[in-house]
C-alpha cells in the first residue's frame, strides 16, 4: 500500500464515501488514515469550508457561519 501515490489516494478518496469509510478494517492502518486524510483535503478544497480562527477567542468558523455567530471576547461595532 505504500507504493500508491498520492493522485492515486486522492482519486480513491473521492470516491469512497465517508461511511463506508468508518466501517472499513485496516489492522495496520496502511490505507484507512490516507484515505481520511486526502478526504479531508478534498472538503477543505471547497471555499465554503475554509477554515478561519477568529483572532479574540482562538475559535474555528467557515465563512458562512462568521454571520451568524457572535465571539463572547470580540468587540461589537457597527458600519456607518
Amino acid at each position: 500500500m505504500n507504493c500508491m501515490n498520492s493522485a492515486l489516494v486522492k482519486r480513491l478518496a473521492a470516491k469512497v464515501d465517508i461511511e463506508l469509510l468508518e466501517g472499513l478494517k485496516d489492522k495496520k492502518d496502511k490505507l484507512k488514515s490516507k484515505l481520511y486524510m486526502k478526504k479531508l483535503e478534498l472538503l477543505f478544497e471547497i471555499p465554503e469550508n475554509m477554515l478561519h480562527r477568529c483572532i479574540n477567542c482562538n475559535e474555528f468558523f467557515t465563512m458562512n457561519q462568521r454571520d451568524w455567530q457572535l465571539c463572547e471576547k470580540g468587540e461589537l461595532y457597527t458600519d456607518a
